[in-house]
């Protein structure tokens, strides 16, 4: 008869008599990669959400430089237009004005001794004066000047004349219509007047 005594600590016999097993052994890796994968998973979303927001950032910093830059676009539009307006506006003011000032500083020149206007009406493309004259010819040599002045004046209508008296002497209150160049046929008479004088100078 043998009789065997296990010297082993009751520990150790434990332990070496305990078997693996393979189950267990698999979701204890399976549960390791898991959470490797979620860490990973994590890490990886975060990196992705912080580019989103730097990017985000970008986007947003270009958004308000493409606002701030088509506001000062806006702004200088708004700035031009109303610098073209105020250029047409000029222009509308000029077109009426200079035929004006053309007609009024010819007409000095014009006016005979004998006769004085009393009242001037000065429209867009015509002229009215009403006044006195001794005689009827100074009436009359005042029209021929007035349609003399083909640079400026385009035609002048017969006078309309009726008898009055200063004092003790009769005059001839007359209205007369003549019709005003554009500032354009104007201008357009220019280079005529000088080519006119050049050949005057020519002929001298």
């Amino acid at each position: 008869m043998q009789v065997l005594f296990d010297l082993r600590p009751p520990h150790l016999v434990q332990s070496q008599e305990t078997r693996v097993d393979p189950i267990r052994l698999l979701s204890v890796l399976f549960f390791v990669v898991f959470v490797l994968l979620s860490i990973f998973n994590i890490a990886f979303t975060t990196l992705q959400l912080n580019n989103v927001r730097s990017e985000l950032a970008r986007l947003r910093g270009e958004e308000t430089r493409v606002t701030d830059n088509n506001d000062r676009l806006g702004a200088s539009i708004g700035s031009m237009r109303e610098f073209r307006d105020r250029i047409k506006a000029y222009l509308a003011f000029t077109r009426q004005e200079l035929p004006t000032v053309e007609f009024m500083a010819a007409l000095e020149g014009a006016v005979p001794r004998g006769l004085k206007i009393a009242n001037l009406e000065i429209r867009p493309g015509s002229a009215l004066m009403r006044g006195s004259a001794l005689t009827d010819q100074d009436i009359i040599d005042f029209g021929a000047k007035l349609d003399g002045m083909r640079n400026i004046v385009r035609k002048v209508d017969a006078p309309v004349t009726t008898r009055g008296t200063l004092g003790t002497r009769m005059i001839s209150d007359f209205s007369m219509t003549c019709s005003i160049r554009s500032i354009t046929d104007i201008a357009d008479t220019y280079p005529e007047q000088i080519e006119d004088a050049n050949e005057s100078e020519g002929g001298r």
